[in-house]
């Protein structure tokens, strides 16, 4: 792969600062401060209710999916009862997903110009109920948080948050793990073709596959997924 001299300059050296907190336990109670990397649920390569860390695109195609994920600037408090687990997250300015220029190899739609103005904007939130058995575990999300690609008006980028409601199950039978997510997104903005701006409508998200581990046979994972608008 040739890539232009330009693209190859600007990134060979690119470094990404993705994580810097700082988390103390009260109790049953863990509060975490600062910029920080987010997981909920189990897919690997379809996400859906993993709602709260953007990606960089730069590395989308090869990297690991733990790999591309990009600490945002967080304040969140982690409350452990039995074996339930709650998640409450602030995110005082939200971030997005880091996009990449014209010539990239793993390049968007996005011109240059428009990657030029990409900011961070808008405040975020969300919640988190985790339940966990022996070989089973169920989870809720809920909360109001941005769709991390921006939506294109004119020579302009906006990006719009979303009301979220969502569930995930996973179900343990060695060598198996079996899992499925789902999430609605309430009024999440489409982009028009003629980048005039966006129409809103209800989506519905899914996923269902599974994770194979065996020491002679290798590591497998398997997921579909799919979107439905309404």
């Amino acid at each position: 792969e040739k890539d232009s001299n330009a693209i190859q300059k600007r990134y060979e050296l690119d470094t990404i600062f993705r994580e810097l907190y700082w988390k103390k336990a009260f109790g049953d109670t863990t509060l975490t401060v600062g910029k920080s990397i987010v997981t909920w649920g189990k897919a690997d390569l379809s996400t859906v209710i993993d709602i709260i860390s953007p990606i960089d695109n730069s590395g989308s195609l090869f990297a690991k999916p733990e790999e591309i994920k990009i600490g945002q600037n967080l304040i969140k408090l982690d409350w452990y009862q039995a074996n339930n687990e709650f998640n409450f997250i602030i995110v005082p300015i939200a971030s997005n997903n880091i996009q990449t220029e014209t010539g990239h190899p793993y390049a968007t739609a996005l011109s240059k110009n428009w990657v030029d103005k990409q900011k961070d904007e808008g405040s975020e939130w969300a919640i988190r109920w985790n339940q966990t058995h022996d070989n089973w575990e169920m989870s809720v999300v809920t909360g109001n948080v941005h769709q991390r690609d921006p939506i294109i008006v004119g020579t302009e980028q906006t990006w719009k948050s979303n009301s979220v409601l969502g569930a995930g199950f996973n179900y343990s039978q060695d060598p198996f793990l079996w899992k499925t997510e789902i999430l609605l997104i309430k009024d999440r903005p489409m982009q028009k073709m003629d980048f005039s701006g966006s129409q809103a409508k209800d989506s519905f998200k899914g996923m269902i596959g599974f994770d194979y581990a065996h020491k002679n046979y290798g590591n497998w994972t398997v997921e579909y997924s799919g979107e439905k608008l309404f």
